[in-house]
């Protein structure tokens, strides 16, 4: 949380909330998953869920 704060909802689970505002750079967003992804161990391979991104046309 030093770096990015955010919302611990249920310590109990591990389960917080992650936001950002709506001028958030994609830049600022690539920087946080990848810390989230060495925080956890996945390394540079930690993908969406959701898919993969999709260009802005």
């Amino acid at each position: 949380q030093a770096r990015w704060p955010f919302y611990v909802w249920d310590e109990a689970t591990g389960e917080v909330r992650w936001m950002c505002s709506w001028d958030t750079t994609e830049a600022e967003v690539d920087s946080f998953a990848a810390a989230v992804a060495d925080a956890v161990g996945a390394g540079p391979a930690l993908s969406s869920p959701a898919g993969p991104r999709v260009a802005a046309s």
